[in-house]
Formats: C-alpha cells, sequence, structure tokens
C-alpha cells in the first residue's frame, strides 16, 4: 500500500517539483522516485518505515522557463530520473540518445549512475542489456526513434501487446519488422 504523507506546503512554484527523500540513519538522502504530489498529499510506496523528508528540487535551468515541458522536466529532475546537460541547461529540444533512455529506465529500476562521470551510462546499458531491453539495432548514442522508445518502455514495464491487439496507424509499413512482433 502507498504511504501518503498530507501535509500543508508553503507556496511553492511547482508542486511539480515535490518529491519524497528517503534520510538514512548516517544523514544521507536518497530520493524516492515513484513519489508524486496528489491532491494535497505526497504518495510513495516504501518496503520501510524511516525518515521521509519533503523536497522541492527542480533544478535550475536557464532554458526550460516557459518551455511547454516545464513541468515535465521540473517532475523529472526533481526525481533525478533526468539530469541537466550541464552548464545549467537542460536542453529540452534535444534529442534523447539510447543511452539517456536506458538511464532514465535504469534510475526507476533503482540503478546507480557511475561514480566516473565518463561512465554515466554504462550501469544503465549493462542493466538493460541483461534484462532484454535492448532492442535490434540499439545504439546508446545515436538519437533514439520513437519506436525504440516505445519498445523501452513497454519491455521495462513488463509488457508486450497480443499480437493483434494494437491499432493499425497508417505508417505502421515504416515500423522496422523486429518492433512489430
Amino acid at each position: 500500500d502507498p504511504c501518503i504523507v498530507p501535509r500543508a506546503v508553503p507556496v511553492i512554484e511547482s508542486a511539480a517539483a515535490l518529491a519524497a527523500c528517503w534520510v538514512a540513519e548516517d544523514g544521507t538522502t536518497q530520493v524516492v522516485r515513484e513519489s508524486m504530489w496528489k491532491d494535497g498529499a505526497l504518495v510513495f510506496a516504501t518496503p520501510h518505515l524511516s525518515t521521509y523528508a519533503i523536497v522541492h528540487s527542480a533544478g535550475s535551468f536557464s532554458d526550460t522557463a516557459g518551455h511547454w515541458a516545464q513541468e515535465d522536466i521540473r517532475f523529472s529532475t526533481a526525481r533525478e530520473l533526468m539530469l541537466g546537460m550541464g552548464d545549467g541547461q537542460f536542453q529540452p529540444d534535444a534529442p534523447v540518445t539510447g543511452a539517456m533512455a536506458a538511464a532514465v529506465l535504469g534510475r526507476l529500476a533503482g540503478v546507480e549512475d557511475a561514480t566516473e562521470a565518463r561512465d554515466w551510462a554504462v550501469p544503465h546499458l549493462e542493466w538493460a542489456g541483461n534484462s532484454g531491453l535492448l532492442p535490434v539495432g540499439f545504439a546508446p548514442d545515436a538519437s533514439l526513434p520513437r519506436e525504440q522508445l516505445a519498445y523501452l518502455l513497454a519491455r521495462s514495464l513488463g509488457g508486450r501487446p497480443e499480437a493483434g491487439s494494437l491499432p493499425v496507424y497508417t505508417d505502421q509499413s515504416s515500423v522496422t519488422a523486429g518492433y512489430l512482433e
């Protein structure tokens, strides 16, 4: 069952940037990535009762103000699912690479980032490969086609549609055959 924490919080810029944070006995903290602000309460699942805090952490990006995805960016960065690109930028209109997508899914699954900056995606790519999530033709450094993202999302959530259960799209003939199976 989810833990529901009804709390009055001061007026803030964005509820999307609120997240639960587990506070360990040694004072270290860990964001609860699955936490959501809903109907005036912070809702999250936890395997243990401990000390938790409500944190407001939306990142400070110079290029997201007024962007159509600003609230979604706040939500994703507050939960450390997505990180900025450096120099205070998120680059919301930049393409997503295969490594970036694997990192988001890996973080959701509890995979930690590498400690060395140059190897940041390695643990996520290893996890995705060992989990059987990587589709045919997957290239970590290339822009991720929408069909590959759909494949990754479906597999990471344990789903696979039944044959013939999907709607037929006008561009279906352009979908790589391996993704239709």
